[in-house]
């Protein structure tokens, strides 16, 4: 079948990393697979895309954003769908998800429109969420990470719950020298992260016997000098290690004692799947979406309440004082290969995509 894949950016993310994934294993499958961005040239992608994959972008001259940028992209979305007759169209993240689906209203190609957090916590605009609300019924589908994002769409009559597919990292690379024992936390340096929560946790778990321990810090964004200084000013800036993005940030990952995430909210957050599957336990804060099917308290993690500072630095120094706990909980981490593996998650996707063909009495090949 030709399936069309739409993403704003193919920049450093979780869900431009799934995407990624999502449509390479379908390009191996044999499938025709055409892998379009909105906002940015192929250039300029982060992840490597599979050679079998028809790599697209609809960014240029003309698209800069409002109304107009927003309306030509909706116009070149229609004109990608005539051009390639895709059996199904599949967006991810909200604001894609609109311009997706109004270019099929023009092309009559079904969308399935996939959430990649959970909707109504982060607001996206005005128009955009006024848009959301009205064209998603218009959607041939779709399609969030977990139970609890869906039912945050309590105003869609229903959604499918497909989650990620935890595939086991591959490649390798140089790691940079980092004296252990460390933790890792990933992200992009946003609000979202909450890596100021991080940073105050990680010097009340640490005090004390414990200063040989590091925090080290995987990822770039607006936030990172703020940051710096904060590790500065809480007097741990000696133990706190800010790597910037990596290409392959798995050699780190897997060298740490464990993963902590302070997210106030994730859909099905990559570098705790990533973590669990090169064997690393998993400290996080409850982010309402797919991070309490990710991780169980007390088998390969711990979960603690999302705004409790108070647990979340129980919960550090507990793991990090307790080599015991550590091991016990990684024997557990790599069941996520099985419990998340490709093979149920791409039949998921198959069932869903069969039964709007059933529905539309007619099938794309």
């Amino acid at each position: 079948m030709q399936v069309v894949f739409l993403i704003s950016t193919l920049g450093p993310g979780g869900a431009e990393r799934s995407i990624t994934q999502l449509a390479a294993r379908w390009a191996r499958a044999g499938h025709r697979v055409a892998l379009v961005t909105l906002h940015s040239e192929v250039k300029d992608d982060f992840y490597p895309v599979f050679e079998g994959i028809e790599r697209r972008s609809l960014a240029g001259s003309a698209v800069r954003g409002g109304f107009l940028g927003n309306l030509l992209l909706v116009w070149r979305c229609a004109a990608l769908y005539r051009a390639l007759h895709p059996r199904v169209v599949v967006s991810f993240i909200d604001r894609t998800n609109v311009i997706a689906i109004l270019a099929a209203l023009l092309t009559g190609h079904p969308v399935i429109a996939c959430e990649r957090t959970v909707p109504g916590v982060r607001f996206i605009g005005t128009m955009w969420e006024f848009l959301r609300r009205r064209l998603y019924r218009y959607a041939a589908a779709v399609v969030v990470q977990s139970e609890r994002a869906k039912k945050a769409l309590d105003w869609l009559e229903d959604a499918a719950v497909i989650p990620n597919a935890v595939e086991e990292p591959q490649g390798s690379a140089p790691a940079p020298e980092i004296p252990a024992p460390y933790l890792v936390l990933v992200g992009r340096f946003t609000e979202e992260k909450r890596h100021e929560m991080a940073l105050k946790c990680f010097k009340q778990a640490t005090m004390g016997e414990f200063s040989a321990w590091r925090l080290v810090c995987i990822g770039d964004g607006p936030l990172k000098p703020a940051l710096e200084q904060m590790a500065a000013s809480l007097g741990i800036a000696d133990q706190v290690l800010f790597l910037g993005t990596l290409a392959n940030p798995h050699p780190v990952i897997a060298r740490a004692a464990f993963l902590v995430s302070t997210s106030r909210v994730e859909g099905f957050p990559m570098a705790v799947a990533e973590a669990l599957a090169l064997g690393v336990p998993v400290v996080a804060t409850d982010s309402g979406g797919g991070v309490s099917d990710l991780v169980r308290t007390e088998v390969d993690g711990i979960i603690v309440p999302r705004d409790d500072e108070s647990a979340l630095v129980e919960a550090l120094h507990r793991i990090i004082s307790a080599p015991a706990l550590r091991e016990r909980l990684a024997s557990r981490t790599k069941e996520v290969l099985e419990r998340f593996s490709a093979e149920c998650v791409d039949a998921q996707w198959f069932e869903l995509i069969e039964s709007l063909d059933m529905v539309r009495g007619s099938s794309h090949e």
